[in-house]
């Protein structure tokens, strides 16, 4: 081994603290690109049928918790291998340099600064917020019923009934009543937010409906 391949030698610690920085800086970048490619699916600028990219959102809304850092994770440890061979390979300023840059850049919060985090909402709610047809949001409720009241994800605060009487969606409400959507939680919600217009609008629409069993053969909530 010459003296120039000692001299790229850099202490343990250091090549480890590099490797953790990099490792850091990679995997916030690659949550920022998959929450890029969220918005990329939910935006359907490919003009995709919204049946698919419906399936593409329950897929990714179910499993994103798994995937975003499970693919962010395997590509930070991949850049921090580059990185190593990258710059410790060359020479030791390369590397103390390298390791200063990516010091610096693991202390700059690129999620809190940029306010993107990659969670996909529910496809349900998504429909509703983004004004499909009554005829694409029934679909998905008949093809996801587990969703008519929210889902069993932790994150998912707002049943699509308030978020449809939020938007003032009077047909929807309506139809999510008739599929057999939890009125009691919605209107606990609306009265969590104090929107009395769209509470009025799910107690309207629900009077109108006491007495119609659901077509999924749930029974009526009160």
């Amino acid at each position: 081994m010459n003296a120039e391949t000692q001299s790229c030698k850099l202490p343990g610690w250091l090549r480890a603290w590099l490797a953790v920085c990099t490792a850091i800086v990679v995997f916030r970048i690659a949550r920022l690109a998959m929450a890029a490619l969220f918005f990329c699916i939910q935006t359907n600028r490919m003009g995709i049928p919204r049946v698919i990219i419906s399936g593409m959102i329950n897929f990714l809304h179910r499993w994103d918790s798994v995937l975003v850092p499970g693919i962010s994770l395997a590509i930070a440890v991949l850049a921090s291998r580059w990185v190593e061979i990258k710059f410790l390979t060359r020479s030791r300023r390369s590397g103390l340099v390298a390791s200063l840059v990516f010091t610096g850049l693991a202390g700059f919060p690129l999620n809190v600064w940029f306010r993107i985090q990659p969670i996909m909402e529910s496809p349900l709610e998504f429909a509703i917020r983004q004004h499909y047809s009554m005829e694409t949001v029934e679909a998905i409720i008949d093809r996801y019923p587990r969703l008519i009241n929210g889902s069993d994800l932790p994150r998912d605060q707002e049943p699509p009934l308030a978020v449809a009487a939020y938007e003032a969606k009077t047909n929807l409400v309506e139809l999510l009543i008739r599929k057999g959507a939890n009125v009691d939680a919605a209107v606990a919600r609306l009265q969590q937010l104090n929107d009395e217009s769209a509470l009025k609008l799910v107690l309207d629409c629900s009077k109108n409906h006491d007495n119609v069993a659901p077509t999924n053969g749930a029974s009526p909530h009160h």
